[in-house]
Order: C-alpha cells, then sequence, then structure tokens
C-alpha cells in the first residue's frame, strides 16, 4: 500500500469509501494521536487503527476488524485516513500562516524567509540563469523535474537526459571519468527514485520509460568506468530489479508485451555480455514466458546466443541452465537429460542440477553427478561444492566411513568447528586420538589464517590438551587467544599461564607505543581482574609503572585501573 494521502478517494474501493465516509462525517472518529513520528493510532466503533506515513503518502494500515482480515482493508481505516488528511491540512495551514506572519519581519535570512518573499517568475529566472552557468545543477534539475515535461515521445526526454550527462562524463578515449561517473551516480540514483514511487503508485508506463533509459544507456558503460565500479553496478543492477519489480506488481498485458519485447531485442547484444547483465535479461525473459509460444522463442535465442559463445564460463552455463527449466517445465525429461549430459563439463551447471537432485532427495543422481566434478579440471570453489554435496548424501544415508571422508576435507578448507564436531561422531573412540592427532599436524601444514589459529586452538580445549594449547599459544604468542582460554587452563596450569601472560605483556610493551597500544594493556590487566588473577595483575601493573615512567600514556591509563 503506497499512495498519496491527498488522493484517499482515488485509491480506496468505493464499498469501503461510501461507509468510512459517513463514520467520519458522524464523529466515529476517536482518539486520533501520533504514537511515534509517522504512526498514527485512532479508534472507530470499538476497532483499534494503525496508519503508518510519510510527510504526503499512505505507506501502511491495521485495523482490528474482521473485514480488514479478509480483505486488507475497511471502513474503518478509510474513516481515520479522512480524518487524519483533514488534521495535517490544519496543521499545515496553520504552520504556513504562523511562517507567513514570523516572516514579515524576517529575524535572519534564511532560504524558506527568501522563497516566501519571492514571486514565481523571479524563481523561474534564476533557476534558469543558475542552470546555464552550473552544469551539474541543470542536470540534477533536468532528472528531477523531467516526468513533469510532456514530449510526443516520454521515453525520449530519458534518453536525451541520459545522453547529455554520459557524453559529459566521457573522457576522450571512451572513458567514463571518475567525477563524470559521480555525477551519473546521482542522476540514476534520482530517476530510481522515482521508479520506486511510479511502481508505488501504479504509473508502469512512467517506471519502465526510465528503467528502459537506465538500461540502454548505461548497462553497457560498466566495463568503461573508471576506479571502483562497484556502486555503478549496484544502481544498474537495482534497475534490473526494479523492472522485475514492475511485473510482480501486476501491469496490464500490453506492458508485459512491450518488455518482453525490449528485453528480446536487447538480450542478444554483445555490449551487456561484456558488462555482466545479459543474464538479467534472461531472468525475467523467464519469467514473461508464460505460454508454448514464448518458450520456444527464447529457447531459440538461448541457442542462438550459446552457438555464439566460443569458450564456456558462467554466462553459457546460465543460458544452459534457463534452457533446461524450460525443457522442464515443458515435460521434456528427454531432452533436459540430453542438455544434462552433454554438458557434464559446465561446472555451474553440473552444480545446478547436482544441488537440484539433492533437494529432491534423489541420491543415486546426485552423487552421479557429483562425482563427475572429479573427472574434469573444474575449479576448486566448485569441487568443494560438491564434496559438500557428498557429505550431505553421506550424512543421509548414515555412511561413516563417507562422513569421515567429506568432514575431514570440508574441515580443513573452511575450518568451521561445526565439522569437528561431525568428525567425532564419525570416528569410532578407539580409532579418535590417533585420528585427531594426524589431522593436526595436516592442518599445521596449511598456510596461516586467523581461522586456521582458531581451530587448532579449540580443538585442543576440546580435546582437554591443556598443554598442548599452552604450546600453541606462546609459540604464536596470541593475547587474545590467550585471554580466551586463560580461565579453563588456569585449572591445570595456573603457574604457566601466569608466566606467558608477563612474557606476552612485556614483549608488546616493549615493541609497540601510543594511546591504542596503551589502552591494549590497561584492558588486558583489567581483564586479569576480571578473572580472579588479581595478584597477577597488580604485579605487573607495578613493574610497567617501575620499568616504564616515561610513557606518559601508558602511566595514564594505568592510573585508570
Amino acid at each position: 500500500m503506497l499512495f498519496p494521502l491527498k488522493n484517499i478517494e482515488a485509491n480506496v474501493d468505493d464499498r469501503f469509501f461510501i461507509i468510512g465516509e459517513t463514520l467520519y462525517e458522524q464523529g466515529k472518529v476517536t482518539d486520533l494521536s501520533e504514537a511515534e513520528k509517522h504512526l498514527w493510532l485512532a479508534n472507530v466503533v470499538g476497532n483499534e487503527v494503525e496508519v503508518q506515513i510519510t510527510p504526503s503518502k499512505v505507506r501502511a494500515c491495521t485495523c482490528e476488524c474482521e473485514r480488514y482480515k479478509e480483505e486488507e482493508m475497511c471502513e474503518h481505516i478509510t474513516a481515520v485516513l479522512l480524518k487524519l488528511r483533514r488534521e495535517l491540512d490544519r496543521v499545515k495551514t496553520a504552520k504556513a500562516q504562523q511562517r507567513v506572519k514570523r516572516n514579515s519581519v524576517a529575524k535572519k535570512l534564511t532560504t524558506a524567509v527568501i522563497l516566501d518573499h519571492i514571486s514565481t517568475d523571479e524563481l523561474k529566472h534564476y533557476v534558469r540563469d543558475y542552470a546555464k552557468s552550473n552544469r551539474a545543477f541543470g542536470l540534477a534539475l533536468k532528472a528531477r523535474f523531467a516526468a513533469s515535461v510532456p514530449m510526443a515521445d516520454d521515453r525520449e526526454k530519458f534518453f536525451q537526459l541520459l545522453e547529455t550527462t554520459i557524453k559529459d562524463a566521457r573522457t576522450k578515449h571512451d572513458r567514463i571519468r571518475y567525477k563524470g561517473k559521480l555525477k551519473l551516480l546521482k542522476i540514476l540514483k534520482e530517476l530510481l527514485a522515482q521508479v520506486d514511487d511510479y511502481i508505488a503508485s501504479e504509473k508502469f508506463t512512467d517506471a519502465f520509460y526510465i528503467l528502459q533509459a537506465i538500461i540502454e544507456k548505461c548497462a553497457p558503460l560498466y566495463w568503461k568506468v573508471e576506479g571502483d565500479a562497484s556502486k555503478y553496478y549496484g544502481e544498474i543492477k537495482r534497475s534490473f530489479n526494479l523492472l522485475q519489480n514492475l511485473l510482480e506488481s501486476n501491469p496490464a498485458p500490453a506492458m508485459r508485451e512491450d518488455i518482453w519485447h525490449f528485453c528480446l531485442a536487447e538480450c542478444g547484444k554483445s555490449t551487456y555480455r561484456l558488462s555482466g547483465f545479459s543474464q538479467s535479461f534472461f531472468q525475467i525473459l523467464l519469467d514473461l514466458a508464460d505460454d508454448r509460444e514464448k518458450e520456444d522463442e527464447l529457447v531459440q535465442v538461448i541457442d542462438s546466443q550459446v552457438d555464439s559463445l566460443t569458450i564456456g564460463g558462467k554466462s553459457k552455463a546460465s543460458l544452459l541452465i534457463h534452457k533446461l527449466n524450460i525443457l522442464e517445465r515443458q515435460n521434456q525429461d528427454e531432452a533436459a537429460e540430453k542438455l544434462v549430459f552433454e554438458n557434464l563439463s559446465e561446472p555451474d551447471l553440473l552444480l545446478f542440477v547436482t544441488e537440484k537432485a539433492l533437494e529432491k532427495k534423489n541420491y543415486i543422481r546426485a552423487r552421479f553427478l557429483a562425482e563427475q566434478s572429479f573427472k574434469h579440471n573444474f575449479p576448486i570453489p566448485i569441487v568443494s561444492k560438491m564434496e559438500e554435496v557428498l557429505l550431505s548424501i553421506a550424512q543421509a544415508e548414515n555412511k561413516p566411513k563417507e562422513i569421515k571422508d567429506f568432514a575431514r576435507r570440508k574441515l580443513l578448507r573452511k575450518k568451521e568447528i561445526v565439522d569437528y564436531e561431525l568428525l567425532k561422531e564419525a570416528v569410532d573412540d578407539a580409532d579418535w586420538s590417533d585420528f585427531i592427532t594426524t589431522f593436526l599436524e595436516e592442518l599445521a601444514k596449511k598456510p596461516y589464517s586467523m581461522e586456521k589459529r582458531d581451530l587448532i586452538a579449540e580443538i585442543h580445549a576440546r580435546e582437554n590438551n591443556f598443554s598442548a594449547l599452552l604450546d600453541y599459544i606462546e609459540n604464536i604468542r596470541s593475547l587474545d587467544l590467550l585471554q580466551r582460554y586463560d580461565v579453563l587452563l588456569m585449572e591445570e596450569e595456573k603457574e604457566r599461564v601466569n608466566t606467558i601472560y608477563e612474557d606476552i605483556l612485556n614483549s608488546f610493551i616493549r615493541h609497540h607505543l601510543g594511546r591504542q597500544s596503551s589502552e591494549k594493556i590497561r584492558l588486558a590487566l583489567q581483564h586479569l581482574h576480571d578473572i580472579g588473577a588479581r595478584k597477577l595483575a597488580r604485579d605487573l601493573t607495578k613493574k610497567f609503572r617501575t620499568h616504564y615512567p616515561e610513557r606518559f600514556t601508558l602511566i595514564e591509563e594505568l592510573a585508570r585501573l
């Protein structure tokens, strides 16, 4: 629900409006109040109504009555909206009168005061002159008000706006310069905000014209943007998402046809493939292909695109997945199966059909497909995901040997402690000690990472290998690991924990200066106080004060203990 509060009559069904207007005129709306900013509460003949608004638009409404539960609208909400509109109009009028009165003799020169004291013609002349002298302001003005200008072809004004902006943003080498990108981003944000409003108010034609212009003019430029293009990419993806939202808002059949023909005409252009947006077209086309004729037409386009690709990759796999979805939708099982087996060397396609088989609990098919990945030189991420599929199958079929094998691989790769627990369940108790020892040796050979560090420490802790855990902490000199496990370790190795604390903190204080380092020392000492190691904290505090009296920030931090 999103419509202007001033247009209640045009947006509320007559069934509710007639009764709601009567309730309002009879004074049945009571206790109208703003519970919090933009959230209004009221009571209508025993029913509590909530209304959420922006300064000028109705965002959401609820009512306790049965009709609202059935139809998500009712006469009680209508009555409250009518009273709320009158109340807000009254407040707005009162404020305007106060402003006029207050500004009749201005005490301070503000923008609001100036706008209240100049004529519309004066303002238009100024804006016109300023837009001529300031190109950025002129473009922003066009973007904000282009929709208000009638033209023989309304979509043309948005194309002209973007063409002007892009021309201004280009370098002589046909790139999009950094400052030009920023200007273009501002225009895109403004236009897409308008699209959001148009879709909410069901002005689908205006929304489509803007999206069409953005996609045609701006999407192909993505690979030409200098520097970080992530925000630019995000705005183009948002355009496709809004086009999807438009379709989900049930536009007229003619509008759906327009979008179908637009996407069909654009999807095959190489410029979109270079910019990475071609798949967005195909996803929309797949949603729009709601009859056999359109599905067959889309398959032909997909086949043409696949044939034009000289190598595989994500683009080809995505196209094949779209075709597979259409074939399955048409119950062409043999053709779908043939498509899969002719393209087993496409990693993303194989992963897609494997995960789909797993979802359907077709473990025989999922295992067969997953094992195909080991016959090809697939990227490591794909192989890893296939191993996780095989792990899921092994768990479902309760096969401890396979669970052990694939859980070990996953634990070495992802280093998540949940897989350690899975391993422990799969390995026989009699074999566990040798297994985990061997595993830790294998893990130690992996490149260093925080995940590896934390996993090794956590395994030692869970295995009650306190001496080995302390050896590890001492070896890598990790203060945060020591603080994480100190309470557990002190039960068995108190003296050694104290020694390692003193050694690490002494080393840290010798090699680190400044406020942040001093604060870290103070927090470590405070932590020792908190866990009951007060004597150690006092001794270290005294030692640091004695040995480093010239370290002003350190002495200052220690004074806070």
